[in-house]
């Protein structure tokens, strides 16, 4: 599970949001960029800032050796 906090490239905006993966957690981000601060779609350095500022939660866990 991925979380990024929206606040990152609209300062104010309290939301944080969450995908399974990195691309749909950017999927996630679009839309919720279009339909709460009305944009019709995210730039490729919005993109870029996305992604470099998601967390990752809930690590996958590697078997002990």
């Amino acid at each position: 599970m991925h979380e990024f906090a929206c606040e990152e490239i609209f300062p104010g905006c309290p939301d944080h949001l969450r995908g399974a993966t990195v691309d749909q957690l950017v999927d996630v981000v679009e839309r919720h960029a279009r339909q709460v601060h009305h944009l019709l779609y995210l730039t490729p350095e919005m993109v870029a800032q996305v992604r470099s500022q998601v967390w990752t939660l809930w690590p996958p866990r590697t078997a002990a050796v």
